[in-house]
């Protein structure tokens, strides 16, 4: 009974080296089923701040075009420096790029950052800024615009200049940028830009560059196939012929009189 008794306690034991690989295998199991709960956490989180970019820049562009609509004008930035939402005052040395002014435009704060909490950039055209509601002839001046050369423009891949692109047919009207999850180049406290990282590619360089009152620069909505560089900006931006669009101002009867219109019919 006692030699079962001393046998029976050596086969239930373990020697050190064995129990060794045991718990090494349960830190390896551990490890695993942990890295793959973090890589599965930091993907759903990105999505979810994805979207959210998505939701504030659709909130921010459906506003912009109400504004449009019932003011024929578009606001101008809110100031970086102050952070306030408020449109700056206008005057000849004004800056048409800044801060989404979310005061004017009756939409929280929150809404005028992107899914990173952090300030989405927004710049317009000169042009559609300025009110003409007291013009008797509002149709035809702004449908007139589509046929002038804006003061905004977009590379996009290949091409260099979206005005270019489109000609003398419709251009640019608004730009609205996320500047991505680590957000080089956005506004900061006291008007700075994020410093942007030295992989960086050119097309992200243009958007922390651009729309300065007088500026050749172009913003970037996509980067060229020879720009390997770090892009991940969210550019969304929307031409004139699209806001005046959605403000149902119909411009083929002016440009088009039917007393001038030529039959397209006709033998």
């Amino acid at each position: 009974m006692r030699a079962f008794i001393k046998k029976g306690v050596k086969s239930t034991g373990g020697s050190p080296g064995f129990l060794l690989i045991e718990f090494s295998l349960v830190l390896i199991l551990m490890g695993i089923t942990l890295s793959a709960g973090y890589s599965f956490l930091h993907s759903y989180l990105r999505f979810r701040q994805n979207r959210q970019t998505q939701q504030h820049q659709d909130l921010v562009l459906k506003a912009l075009q109400q504004h449009f609509t019932q003011y024929l004008c578009l606001p101008y930035p809110a100031d970086p420096k102050k952070e306030d939402g408020q449109e700056q005052a206008f005057s000849s040395q004004v800056l048409l790029v800044g801060l989404v002014p979310y005061r004017k435009l009756g939409l929280p704060r929150h809404v005028a950052k992107d899914g990173y909490h952090r300030w989405m950039t927004y710049s317009l055209d000169e042009a559609m800024a300025m009110t003409l509601r007291s013009s008797k002839h509002i149709r035809s001046v702004f449908c007139k615009y589509l046929y002038e050369k804006g003061t905004l423009d977009i590379s996009d891949g290949e091409t260099t200049s979206v005005n270019a692109l489109l000609g003398s047919s419709d251009s640019p009207a608004l730009v609205l940028i996320s500047h991505g999850p680590k957000g080089y180049g956005a506004f900061t406290q006291g008007g700075k830009r994020i410093p942007l990282s030295p992989n960086c590619g050119k097309c992200k360089q243009k958007n922390s560059a651009a729309g300065s009152a007088g500026s050749s620069i172009p913003f970037c909505y996509a980067p060229e196939p020879s720009d390997q560089g770090l892009n991940d900006d969210c550019v969304r931006w929307v031409t004139k012929g699209h806001l005046i669009q959605g403000a149902n101002i119909q411009c083929f009867d002016v440009l088009c009189p039917p007393d001038s219109a030529v039959d397209l019919f006709q033998k």
